[in-house]
This record gives structure tokens, C-alpha cells and sequence, in this order.
């Protein structure tokens, strides 16, 4: 599935990796978080964006959380406080296959109690 992904980023013959942001901010839903967040993509300017430790819930519509130009895609940790992962994938690499990619990895993210 990544050279899939990767192949469509290939660039004269040579892989054109996306950029990837990575943040654990112990909550989007805090005051300012998702505007820091934002002007941190805007700054970096990063292909994929993920946020581990989201800590949003079903009550967090996405359009509070959305950033400009980029997809959403998230998976809320259910009845517990904490967790929730979201990847925004900005919209100029937008494709079915790695819209696939990012569902594939939804479906295999699961919660385990520890």
C-alpha cells in the first residue's frame, strides 16, 4: 500500500515523500489548540498531519477543528477520557488511494484497555 501511496507523489523518478507533522497536544479541544495547530501546519507546510492524543468526543463537531485546505479524518476514544487520534492530509494530495491509505489505518486503530 505505500508505494502506492509514495508512487503518486514520484517526481521525474524520484520519490517524493510527504512531509509529515507529528503532535501529541494533550487536547485539541482546549482554548487556542487548534489555532496554534494550525499556524504550526501553516508554518512547517506538511503533507499529513497527525495528532495523537486528540482527546476530542462525538460532542466536537469537526468544522470546530477543521484546518484550511486540509481533510479530516479522526477516531475518538470512546467512554474514557483522553486518547483520540486525527490526521489531516492537506487537500493538493488529495486521492482516493491515499484516502484509502488513512481508512485502512483507521480500521486497524484499536482501542486495548491497559
Amino acid at each position: 500500500m505505500c508505494y502506492e501511496v509514495c508512487l503518486q507523489y514520484a517526481d521525474n523518478g524520484h520519490w517524493n515523500i510527504p512531509s509529515v507533522y507529528l503532535l501529541n497536544p494533550t487536547s485539541l479541544a482546549k482554548p487556542n489548540a487548534i489555532e496554534l495547530l494550525t499556524a504550526d501546519v501553516n508554518a512547517y507546510g506538511a503533507d499529513v498531519v497527525v495528532i495523537t492524543e486528540s482527546w476530542l468526543k462525538k460532542r466536537h463537531p469537526d468544522s470546530m477543528f477543521n484546518i484550511p485546505e486540509y481533510n479530516n479524518f479522526r477516531r475518538d476514544r470512546p467512554k474514557r477520557r483522553g486518547g483520540g487520534v486525527a490526521i489531516y492530509e492537506i487537500f493538493l494530495r488529495n486521492s482516493i488511494t491515499s484516502q484509502m491509505a488513512l481508512m485502512h489505518l483507521f480500521e486497524k486503530t484499536k482501542y486495548t484497555p491497559h
